[in-house]
């Protein structure tokens, strides 16, 4: 009687065990999607945006889709020579003039910290 306790225990505690590595293992992937990483990434410089000027909310979702591919672009450029880097930084002006009216964008340009981190 004692070994089927013993047995039925280990069992169970096994099981468990075996539960909570699956849970760990799910949230790691989770954290370490790039494409997570990189939706986060643009959400955050939107609402960098937003905070300092407000945009309309056609523009918001233009605007993230733009973010998440300069984060992109710029995850696969870090090797390549500074020159390279300046005309994809040239790129993200040209884009972003596109997409912001022309005295929302000058105000922007005015903020120097707020725009490099947007175009960087």
């Amino acid at each position: 009687m004692k070994n089927l306790i013993i047995a039925l225990s280990l069992f169970l505690a096994l099981g468990a065990s075996a539960q909570t590595k699956t849970s760990k293992t799910t949230t790691a992937r989770e954290t370490t999607d790039p494409k997570i990483a990189f939706e986060t990434a643009a959400q955050k410089d939107v609402n960098n945006l937003i905070a300092f000027t407000p945009v309309s909310s056609e523009t918001q979702t233009a605007l993230k889709e733009l973010f998440i591919n300069k984060h992109i672009t710029m995850k696969d450029i870090v090797g390549l020579s500074q020159e390279r880097k300046d005309v994809v930084v040239q790129g993200m002006e040209y884009r972003l003039s596109i997409l912001l009216e022309p005295a929302t964008f000058e105000k922007l340009k005015s903020n120097k910290d707020l725009y490099r981190s947007l175009i960087n």
